[in-house]
């Protein structure tokens, strides 16, 4: 383009941008960033930004003294990647300074907040708001602040504040909402990424909408971009945003889009360099200086990396000197030097000096600091410590180091460890402020060239980077100041990226053998690698599998998913029993491979000549060998289970799998006797089971059954857990509202239902877009969420209520049950569809035609037609039933019998019963007895219905048809047919008296009444099962009356006896032989329950006794309800648990040593059990 040209375009341009109304001006700004040759804006922006109204139309975004102008700017059209990184890079260029103030503003602030100066970052957070008006990037931070300092109400009430001020329906309130959840203790980023997209489900996805909230909200997918496109929708979103805003997506969408693309997006990298240059250099974002490195542009060393104190923390540590390395990183800590190389070799130097890194508070580094020690040295905190970093960088989102920290944890789940070359982790080495020569791995010739002449400047003689260009070169070279070790991994690394894999493994090997315990671990890692790059992948399956079952935690360390790969066809499995093993570990770490896990099962049995696996310790030739005690442990304990032997063409039943299992369990006994209790336990529950199906007659004539097992692992699928958890935390610190309570508090004093409902509607932003109404009370809401949960996962269509409603009642049973009267006597024919209308069409009644054939034509034809009237009536009427009554309904208005809604007083009462103490697993048993009242409820008010509305109603059409065929052919002329219709119209009452049995319900556990010897037999029989052969129970018992027992309380009762038997066998000192003696009396509303065992002891009774009451004294006391919580499940505790919390009833327990003449030692322990105005018991009990 000419100079004149050019300067005709520049005199347009000023004279669009100088005059005119906001609109007008509005639409040239627009056109020139979207339309307009891209060489006129590169030319003219600047000039124009700074003589023309332009600047005015801009900055009206950029820095928002009021939270309401913040985002209500309109958004310019989306345009592509180059217009947009040029028009952010010049928007950048002009304000410069201001972006150069709040960098050393940020600087500032994060370093407060690493080392948890927390007061002292709301200064400086201040100061950013007073020069810089709003930001989501400020308000983020804010509410950090007020949860660190303040508390979780205080944060709460200001984000509600700040959504009080703005539209509650628009993008800005919504965010914040989210925001401040981020913030939580009591919320996990799993948690948080589960309920946004719960919000975001019926979104309309105008633009890309939702991929933006999700960048701002969630911190992965800040970490995470997929294409171009995807930026362009991000600034698209952005351009109306304030200047700090704008400016981190910028710098983020580059750092990211640069550590995944740079070398493999040859067009849009010369995009993204080009833009990166038209930057001013003097901005002094460290970031900005490591990606002009990268894309060629040299910068002199800034910021820390002028600081010669890290090299010399780097320094001492490669030369060992771990002591000094600890002092040194401590004092650059304290001045605000965070990185996460100088956090790794801080735990690091800890670790290989035998020490746990001492953390005082709970700043971020200490966080950091104690969490990486647990990752790196992989032990059984492991697991819990990645997940509270992930909250951690969920929460503080916004950080500059929250990238390094990122691909630091990828790095130590990638399976490669030590072996991942430095320019694979572009994330970490990008967002690294420190001097360190392996950043200069990533840069571009020139700038790597200047970068690391300026670091031999800085140290002279540095040891770290004197052994980097030793690496380089391939010149790693016995060092006496360097630890050998080092020198042996620097040479075993090189190896393997030259591939010489056999000496790597050579090395490699040496180095997991090493006393030091993270020496091994990363070495092991290592070593597997390079055993697969040979194709040993025997060894490599075998070693795997012992060092993950030496040391779990390991597995996110070792090569997994690349060993996985190679055994992709079971033709390439080893013969061992490591395989199966292996597709466990697999399976139940990294994910599904259940199909090679039963395949690799059953070819390890078929190899050892086995049909199940308790036949092993016949065949398997190493069964004994205590080298593989681990393997055939873990292979009997964790893959012989049911679950899986089920599968296997051996086991036909579910019943044989369980018996098959308590073999192994047995055998486990006497090959792993340390955890010869867990297995006892084991064959007890499961012989128990066993005993029970077969021994006790379960509730046949009930249709309505949930698998509350099933329902458990929804409601942990469904993150049920962590929400019951973040709504305690939220109970705990924020009060209900005092209206609400007052409503709630009057409904409660007149019995009256008072259903609370808020309307949910959607709306629309200025902008168009979809968006939920934030909730006003969050607590109240999430106990919302919580119940619709609970209430879908008992009705659920799979396993709940609504597959067994829908399979044994609605879909066939009924409707053939209810025509089953009408067929016996012919009224009802055949009906057929017709396709194209969905009409019924009937078949003439063939059999009353030909019974009818002595009347008139005509009336002959009436009556047909009456019975199919009748016909048809009856049918519509049974498809009403099922398609309008016996349907599950979670709202009001409804005509379904079975109502699952929950209104607010239900709610309030339900959370008046949640304490503090209460866990989990507790809420889930109050919840799911809340769904089964509910469900009596509904049950009965359809047997009702059944009896009451649904007879009446056929019985009138019985009736009408009657009465219909009198007025055609009279009484006397019909007596056939009057007298079928008339045994049908019995038969229909009977059925539905047979059919409203049908709506009783039953669990998994739920018996008839039995008389409590069933209950006392059976625990007798599971005991014997359960153990050795040779065992012997001789049981004396005696009873006042004969009691019957209410059939929920069974398996209760089973396990109170069976713990009171297995604490006589436990404790008596007898081996195989045991006589007991269990006394029974009911007497007015009382149970007692005696029951005296043998004791052999050389202790005097007295001295019994009082080593009991110093039990008790310890045990009961004030604390005695936390001890009941929190010891349930074993002996006296889980017997008080049972009476207590599951049967809801007064007891008594006594217990003592008392001299007896009923045994040879003339010892006895006596135990004494008062149920207390018990209702477990029938009143029908019979006196002897």
């Amino acid at each position: 383009m000419s100079k004149k040209n050019n300067d005709v375009i520049t005199k347009n341009l000023i004279r669009e941008f100088s005059s005119g109304s906001f609109n007008s001006i509005l639409k040239n700004l627009i056109k020139l960033k979207t339309e307009r040759d891209i060489d006129i804006l590169k030319k003219n922006f600047n000039y124009l930004y700074r003589n023309t109204k332009l600047s005015n139309i801009i900055e009206g975004h950029l820095f928002p003294k009021n939270l309401t102008d913040l985002k209500s700017y309109p958004r310019t059209t989306k345009t592509t990647i180059e217009r947009e990184l040029i028009w952010t890079a010049f928007l950048i260029n002009n304000n410069m300074d201001k972006i150069n103030e709040y960098l050393m503003f940020k600087k500032d602030y994060e370093s407060y907040i690493f080392i948890g100066k927390y007061h002292e970052a709301l200064k400086v957070l201040n100061l950013i708001k007073e020069y810089f008006g709003y930001s989501l990037w400020l308000i983020q931070n804010e509410l950090i602040l007020k949860q660190k300092i303040e508390g979780l109400e205080s944060q709460k009430n200001y984000a509600a504040e700040l959504k009080e001020k703005l539209n509650k329906k628009s993008l800005v309130s919504f965010l914040i909402h989210f925001f401040s959840m981020k913030c939580e203790d009591n919320i996990t980023s799993n948690n948080l990424k589960t309920l946004l997209d719960e919000n975001l489900y019926s979104l309309k996805n105008v633009s890309n909408v939702k991929e933006y909230i999700r960048f701002k909200c969630l911190v992965m997918n800040s970490l995470e971009i997929n294409d171009i496109t995807e930026i362009e929708y991000l600034f698209h979103w952005e351009n109306n945003s304030s200047l700090i805003d704008i400016y981190e997506t910028f710098i983020q969408v580059y750092i990211i889009w640069t550590s995944k693309f740079y070398n493999t997006n040859e067009k849009e990298t010369t995009v993204f360099r080009k833009v990166l240059y038209l930057l001013k250099e003097d901005i002094t974002d460290k970031r900005i200086k490591s990606l002009n490195r990268v894309y060629g542009r040299s910068s002199e060393l800034y910021g820390y990396e002028k600081n010669e104190k890290i090299i010399d923390a780097f320094d001492y540590y490669t030369y060992g000197k771990y002591l000094d390395c600890i002092e040194f990183c401590n004092e650059l800590f304290d001045n605000g030097v965070f990185d996460i190389s100088l956090i790794d070799i801080f735990i690091r130097s800890h670790i290989y000096q035998g020490l746990a890194p001492v953390v005082h508070t709970n700043s971020i580094k200490d966080i950091l600091v104690k969490n990486l020690y647990h990752i790196i040295l992989k032990d059984d905190k492991t697991l819990v410590s990645f997940e509270n970093l992930l909250n951690l960088m969920s929460i503080y989102q916004s950080f500059e180091w929250i990238n390094g920290l990122y691909a630091f944890l990828d790095n130590q789940t990638s399976g490669l460890k030590i072996l991942q070359k430095e320019e694979n982790l572009y994330l970490k080495l990008l967002s690294s402020c420190i001097p360190s020569p392996y950043k200069s791995d990533i840069y571009s010739n020139n700038p790597k060239i200047r970068y690391l002449e300026e670091l031999e400047q800085l140290k002279l003689n540095s040891s770290m980077l004197n052994l980097y260009k030793r690496r380089k070169n391939n010149e790693i070279i016995e060092d006496k100041e360097i630890p050998n070790y080092r020198i042996l991994k620097y040479k075993a690394i090189n190896a393997y990226h030259n591939e010489n894999f056999e000496e790597a493994k050579i090395l490699f090997k040496i180095l997991t053998e090493n006393d030091n315990e993270l020496i091994s671990i990363d070495a092991k890692s290592a070593y597997l690698n390079t055993l697969i790059q040979l194709g040993e992948y025997d060894l490599c399956c075998k070693l795997l599998v012992k060092y993950i079952l030496k040391k779990e935690y390991i597995y996110v360390n070792l090569p997994l998913q690349n060993l996985v790969s190679k055994f992709d066809r079971p033709n390439k499995w080893p013969k061992s029993i490591y395989v199966p093993i292996f597709f466990k570990l697999y399976t139940l770490h990294i994910s599904e491979k259940e199909n090679h896990l039963r395949l690799s099962y059953d070819k390890f049995l078929e190899q050892n000549n086995c049909e199940k696996p308790s036949k092993l310790i016949e065949n398997y030739i190493d069964f004994y060998n205590k080298e593989n005690f681990l393997e055939i442990c873990y292979f009997l304990k964790e893959v012989c289970v049911p679950e899986l032997m089920k599968y296997s063409t051996y086991i036909d039943s579910t019943t044989v799998a369980e018996e098959e299992r308590i073999l192994i369990c047995r055998q486990l006994k006497e090959f792993d006797p340390s955890n010869a209790k867990e297995y006892e336990l084991e064959i007890n529950e499961r012989t128990k089971k066993i005993v029970i199906k077969d021994g006790v007659k379960r509730v046949g004539k009930s249709k309505v059954f949930v698998d509350t097992v099933q329902v458990k692992q929804y409601y942990k699928k469904k993150l049920l857990d962590e929400n019951y958890k973040r709504y305690k935390a939220l109970k705990r610190n924020i009060e209900d509202e005092e209206q609400l309570s007052k409503i709630i508090n009057i409904a409660e004093q007149i019995l009256k239902e008072n259903s609370i409902t808020t309307n949910k509607d959607e709306y629309y932003s200025e902008s168009d877009i979809h968006l939920f109404n934030v909730p006003s009370n969050e607590k109240k809401d999430l106990f919302k969420k919580i119940m619709k949960e609970v209430i879908d996962g008992f009705i659920n269509r799979e396993f709940g209520l609504n597959v067994y409603i829908s399979t044994r009642i609605r879909h066939g049973y009924l409707a053939k049950e209810l025509r089953s009267p009408l067929e016996i006597e012919n009224l009802v024919t055949t009906q057929l569809k017709n396709e194209e209308t969905n009409e019924k069409i009937y078949n003439e009644n063939v059999f009353w035609k030909d019974k009818l054939s002595l009347i008139c034509s005509n009336k002959k034809n009436l009556i047909l037609k009456k019975l199919e009237e009748f016909t048809r009536k009856f049918d519509n009427y049974t498809d009403y039933i099922i398609d309008n009554i016996l349907i599950i309904s979670t709202q009001t208005k409804t005509d379904a019998l079975f109502k699952y809604e929950i209104n607010a007083l239900e709610q309030k009462k339900l959370e008046d019963q949640i304490s503090d103490e209460m866990e989990y697993d507790d809420f889930i048993d109050l919840v799911i007895k809340w769904m089964w009242k509910k469900t009596d409820i509904n049950l009965k008010v359809i047997r009702e219905h059944f009896e009451i509305e649904i007879k009446k109603q056929f019985l009138i059409f019985f009736d009408d048809l009657i009465s219909e065929i009198e007025n055609i052919n009279g009484d006397a002329n019909s007596r056939e047919l009057h007298d079928s219709i008339a045994k049908a119209k019995t038969n229909i009452q009977t059925t539905i008296d047979n059919i409203k049995t049908w709506f009783n319900r039953t669990d998994l556990n739920v018996y008839e009444d039995y008389n409590i010897e069933i209950a006392i037999e059976t625990t007798k029989n599971i005991l014997l099962k359960a153990n050795s052969s040779n065992t012997q129970l001789n049981l004396n018992l005696k009873s006042n009356q004969s009691i019957e027992m209410k059939g929920k309380t069974f398996e209760y009762f089973v396990d109170i006896f069976l713990i009171l038997m297995n604490n006589a066998f436990n404790h008596s000192g007898y081996d195989n032989f045991l006589d007991i003696f269990l006394e029974i009396e009911k007497i007015n509303k009382n149970i007692e329950i005696k029951i005296i065992n043998p004791i052999v002891s050389d202790k005097s009774i007295e001295e019994l006794n009082k080593e009991l009451e110093i039990f008790n004294k310890n045990t009961f006391n004030e604390n005695s309800e936390k001890v009941l919580i929190l010891r349930k499940g074993t002996g006296i505790f889980r017997i008080k648990k049972i009476l207590n919390n599951d049967l809801f009833c007064d007891n008594i327990l006594e217990y003592k040593y008392i001299e007896t003449d009923a045994y040879e030692s003339k010892k006895g322990f006596e135990l004494k059990l008062i149920l207390i105005d018990e209702e477990l018991s029938n009143e029908k009990n019979i006196n002897n």
